[in-house]
């Protein structure tokens, strides 16, 4: 009857033991899950926050690349009606440069 009541005892004890361990690991977890929350929530305002941003600084760098498109595009159309002729061969010599550089290339990847 010893025995049956030392294993007996040695059960409770370790069941004891094991109630104890799932309290603490409750109380562990209670209290990371108080310390990390608030940061988590923090670092998602931060990210929402730098996200908004990076969407407005997009659409203001779009808009400023558009404006710059449109005042190129008038300033070309200005020029040409100025100086056709001057337009025309630019215009032949950019083309030949072009066509050059795009035969040098094939011939280089030919080899």
């Amino acid at each position: 009857m010893t025995q049956h009541s030392n294993s007996s005892g040695l059960v409770d004890g370790m069941a004891h033991a094991a109630e104890h361990a799932q309290a603490d690991m409750a109380m562990a977890l209670q209290t990371l899950i108080n310390d990390v929350g608030p940061k988590l929530h923090s670092m998602a305002d931060q990210l929402g926050a730098l996200s908004h941003q990076g969407i407005k600084s997009a659409a203001s760098g779009s808009h400023y690349l558009s404006n710059q498109a449109h005042h190129a595009a008038d300033a070309t159309r200005g020029y040409i009606r100025k100086e056709p002729t001057t337009a025309v061969l630019l215009a032949v010599g950019l083309g030949a440069l072009l066509v050059a550089a795009w035969v040098a290339a094939s011939q280089a990847r030919s080899r």
